[in-house]
């Protein structure tokens, strides 16, 4: 597994879920998920029926799983999400 990995910015996210047009019907998957900030900004922001997030470096599962954590601990979840 390599050490780094490519990110996207908030905006940059944004402009990619506009050109999706994903609606309530749809699934979010974001492959190589990291720490799960494009896979929790999507659950947040678009009206999808599920998000799914994987990861295969295990560090970085442990870290989108706490971050994710603290995002239910908040009171925002409130439909599946699977990682």
């Amino acid at each position: 597994l390599a050490s780094t990995y490519g990110e996207c910015t908030a905006d940059g996210a944004r402009v990619i879920f506009e050109a999706l047009g994903l609606g309530a019907g749809d699934v979010f998957a974001d492959l190589g998920s990291g720490v799960g900030k494009l896979a929790a900004q999507a659950y947040l922001e678009l009206p999808v029926s599920r998000v799914v997030a994987v990861e295969l470096s295990e560090t970085r599962h442990q870290r989108a799983v706490r971050a994710w954590q603290m995002v239910c601990a908040s009171g925002d979840c409130d439909r599946p999400a699977d990682g």
